[in-house]
This record gives structure tokens, sequence and C-alpha cells, in this order.
């Protein structure tokens, strides 16, 4: 096992120490509070301005990539039992029918009473979008990462052996990273919804199988986020150009710094492990209050100009995350096994 826990991270093997453990955990929870706050942003009407500061550091940069990281953290720990035989993917299909599909079906459907109470179309074609078989998003727009995620799985005994042969391989984690930096610079069609999502699912199956990592000086990795970050900055202050390629860009340095600089930040304090188990049901709870918010246009909505957006968004963020985690104490509290039943069995 490896025990640097800099950028050599990824040459950890399949195991973890209980500390690394908990530091993804502490890691997620932060992650689900960058999405509360990415979703809500457009409460301000800044995030809908034309290459606006807020939109490009903050909307699309900063609190862009939890994500990705639940992404790479799901690939990770999916091929913890692999053995090389079919039956293995059964077994981890039958386990996702418990830990993803039933839970997002569940909300899918809480989804769609409320849309009924809006007056919303029922028909078995409006009822694919709900669930999100036939549109982009389903009808609680953040469960898009639970049912990409289910899709990936599905496709595993492509994607698995693949990765174990590039596992194998003397440059594999150069190929990885050069294909991954190559697709955020390309325009291709449904990046951010499947391209990329299905590159970091591949990353986080490579650190699992243990591919080491050219060891890089965080001082390195740190230099690249802020170049990253002031190219960002001086594109919306100055040459609003469309660079839609370096919120991917972002989205990777910030992953890297995070988790290189997360043992000297969690050293000091950690996340109740209590709180950290609220973290998926927090995640699929605030889109429940996005549906009211998202269908009524003028329900707190804001100019762009009108810096009460930006304390509008503040406070409906925290109050969001606060109402979303005592909601999930009570019904852990009071009725345990709807809460497993809801959250896939976490917690």
């Amino acid at each position: 096992m490896v025990r640097d826990l800099g950028w050599q991270f990824v040459a950890m093997q399949i195991e973890l120490t209980a500390e690394e453990s908990t530091r993804m955990r502490d890691i997620s929870f932060v992650g689900i509070c960058c999405v509360v706050l990415q979703h809500f942003c457009l409460l301000t009407g800044y995030a809908v301005t034309e290459h606006g500061f807020f939109r490009d550091v903050i909307w699309q940069g900063i609190l862009d990539w939890p994500v990705s990281w639940f992404f790479t953290v799901s690939g990770f720990f999916f091929v913890k039992e692999w053995d090389n035989r079919f039956r293995w993917w059964r077994i981890a299909i039958a386990k996702r029918i418990k830990t993803l599909a039933l839970p997002y079906l569940i909300w899918c459907m809480i989804g769609v009473v409320i849309m009924y109470f809006y007056g919303r179309e029922m028909s078995v074609s409006m009822m694919g979008r709900y669930v999100g078989i036939t549109s982009a998003f389903p009808v609680i727009a953040p469960l898009w990462y639970v049912r990409n995620l289910m899709v990936f799985c599905i496709l595993a005994p492509m994607i698995v052996p693949a990765c174990k042969w590039l596992a194998g391989q003397r440059w594999g984690m150069i190929l990885m990273l050069s294909l991954m930096f190559c697709l955020m610079l390309l325009p291709l069609p449904a990046k951010r919804l499947w391209v990329m999502p299905i590159l970091y699912f591949t990353f986080g199956i490579l650190v699992s199988f243990g591919v080491k990592f050219p060891v890089v000086d965080r001082r390195v990795i740190l230099g690249g986020l802020c170049g990253v970050l002031l190219v960002v900055v001086c594109n919306s202050l100055f040459w609003r150009m469309e660079l839609s390629a370096t919120r991917y860009v972002l989205n990777f340095f910030i992953i890297a710094s995070i988790w290189m600089f997360s043992e000297k930040i969690f050293s000091h304090w950690h996340i109740s492990s209590n709180l950290s188990k609220c973290s998926f049901f927090v995640y699929c709870a605030h889109g429940i209050i996005m549906v009211p918010i998202y269908n009524s246009p003028s329900l707190l909505r804001c100019q762009y100009g009108d810096l009460t957006g930006i304390v509008l968004w503040i406070m409906v963020s925290i109050g969001t995350i606060g109402f979303t985690v005592l909601f999930a104490y009570i019904i852990r509290a009071y009725c345990p096994m709807m809460f497993k039943v809801l959250t896939g069995g976490r917690g």
C-alpha cells in the first residue's frame, strides 16, 4: 500500500486505510455542498450572463468539480471485487439494483408526484422523460449522475477488461491522461453529460487497479491549477472568448489539488461520520427543492446586477443543506429502514 498521501494517491492498491476512507467521505460531503451551491446559482441571475465572472469562475469553475470526483470514486470502488469472471459482473449489477436503481426510481417518482401537482402531462412519453430515459435529465435533475453511473455499470464488461489491459502497460496512466486532456479540448457533443463522466469513471478503475502515476511535485499541480484559474478569470473579465474546455481542465486540477492537500486540511478537523452518511440523501433531496423553484419563473429569481441575488443564493443553499441534513437525521432516527431504501443502503 502506498502511504504517500500526495499525488501518488493513484498508486494505491484496492484496499484503503481507515484514514483514507474517512478523507474520501469528508471530500464527498464537501462536494455535495458545492453541488447544492452550484445548482442554486441560477437564483442570482449572474449565472446566465454571457462570460460573466460569476458564471465562468464560480458556477462553471470552482463549484463544478464534485460530480467528476464522484464518478472517479465510483469507478474506484466498482472493481473492488473484480475477479475476471462474468459472475462478478452479475453480482455487481445485482448490488447496484439496490444501491442505485431502486433509490433512483423512488426519487424520480417523488418528482413525478410534484410535477403532477404542477399540472404537467402524465403520458407514457412524458414518464420516459421524467425518469431520464428519453431526456438528458430526469425530473430530479441531479439524478443524472445516478442514471449515468448505472449505464457505466452495465457497460462494465467492456470497460473493465480494457482498463485491466491498460493497467498492464508501462505508460498506461500517461495514455489515459493524454486521452482525457485531448477530449477535454475537443468540441464533442454531450461531452459534459457522457464523455467526461465515463472518462473519470475509467480513471477511477485504473486507480483501483494500482496503476502508478509518474511522480509529480505538488507545486506543479498547484501551479497548473492557478494557471488555468487565471486564464478563466482573465477570459471572463477581458477576453470573453469561448473557452469551454477550460472548465474540464480546471476540474481535473481542482480534484488533484484537493486530494493532495486533504491530508493537511482534514488532519485538524473531520466531518462527523453521521453527517457524511447523509451525503447521498442531501444530493437527492435538494433536487426535490429545485423542482418548484425551477418550475416557477417568478419564484426567488433575481435579475443580473441585483446583489440581493447573491445573498439569497447563499441563504437558500445553506438552508437547503441544513434542512435536508436535519430531515435525513429524523428519518434515520425514526424510520431507519426507509432511510436505507432512499439512500441505497448507505448509512
